[in-house]
């Protein structure tokens, strides 16, 4: 199995994590609903693990919706394009755009979740996490993971092996 298949593989793993933390998130959200209102007890925790798991979702979840070609593109255009064309624009997407945004973030983000963390960063409401750097580490860790992505998505597409036909699926709504 090729080195990117392997990283694939990976980051399927990674967006079944990250659709469990959705559903955990709603679980969290309705609980949050149901202290505030029907209990009149907020509870801060919901509130600051809501943000966690909103977090993980958003940032993990990245990579995952590029491999699985989720991201959106004007597909009105891109259907009637050739193939070589396709796999030019996927391949310049990736080199010009998304790996330089997913290294950028990766490393601003290391040095705002290494603050985070050298200071002990927590919660300042009674009740709440203790470590805020969690979610924060979420930033470089999510970007990461989409720099490496993107970079296994590049060796499909240049070396031909990236499913053009994958992207042109067209869902019907009937």
């Amino acid at each position: 199995m090729s080195l990117s298949r392997i990283c694939e593989k990976i980051i399927r793993h990674i967006g079944a994590v990250c659709a469990w933390s959705l559903a955990l998130l709603v679980v969290t959200i309705l609980a949050n609903v149901a202290a505030r209102y029907a209990f009149n007890r907020p509870v801060t925790v919901f509130a600051e693990l809501q943000w966690h798991l909103y977090g993980l979702a958003g940032m993990l979840g990245m990579a995952y919706t590029l491999a699985e070609d989720g991201h959106v593109r004007v597909d009105l255009f891109h259907m009637k394009f050739p193939d070589a064309v396709k796999r030019w624009l996927e391949a310049g997407i990736l080199l010009f755009l998304v790996m330089p945004f997913s290294a950028y973030l990766a490393w601003t983000g290391w040095d705002f979740a290494a603050g985070a963390f050298r200071i002990g960063e927590r919660s300042a409401l009674p009740g709440g996490l203790p470590a805020r750097w969690i979610v924060k580490g979420l930033i470089p860790l999510g970007a990461a993971i989409l720099f490496v992505e993107a970079l296994a998505k590049l060796v499909l597409v240049v070396t031909g092996k990236w499913p053009v036909e994958k992207s042109d699926e067209v869902t019907s709504l009937d």
